[in-house]
C-alpha cells in the first residue's frame, strides 16, 4: 500500500492483493460481520454462488469490493446481524 499526500489530506493506494490475501480478508470481514454467508451475501446484495467462488478461489473478487465491504462493516460498528435481521423482518413486512 502507498499513500499519497495532498495538502488537504491522505489518500491511500492499493496494490493488487495477491488472491489468498483477499480470501482471507474476506473470511475475517464476513466473521467480524456476524453474518453467515448467505445472510452476508444477501446484505451487499452479491449473489451466494458468486461469494462462494470468491472464497474458493475460483474467482477473483474485486480489489476495490473487498475494501468497501471492510469500511461499511468497520462504519457498522463490525456486528451487522442484528441490522440485518431489523432490515430483513421490514422488508417482509413492507411485502405483506
Amino acid at each position: 500500500m502507498r499513500r499519497a499526500k495532498d495538502e488537504k489530506f491522505e489518500v491511500e493506494s492499493y496494490d493488487r492483493l495477491p488472491q489468498d490475501e483477499m480470501i482471507l480478508r474476506l473470511k475475517a470481514v464476513k466473521t467480524k460481520s456476524g453474518l453467515n454467508w448467505k445472510d452476508f451475501a444477501r446484505y451487499f446484495g452479491i449473489p451466494y454462488r458468486t461469494m462462494q467462488d470468491w472464497e474458493r478461489g475460483i474467482r477473483k473478487m474485486p480489489d476495490y469490493l473487498l475494501r468497501l465491504m471492510e469500511y461499511k462493516v468497520q462504519m457498522e460498528g463490525g456486528n451487522l446481524k442484528r441490522k440485518f435481521k431489523e432490515e430483513f423482518e421490514k422488508k417482509t413486512q413492507d411485502a405483506e
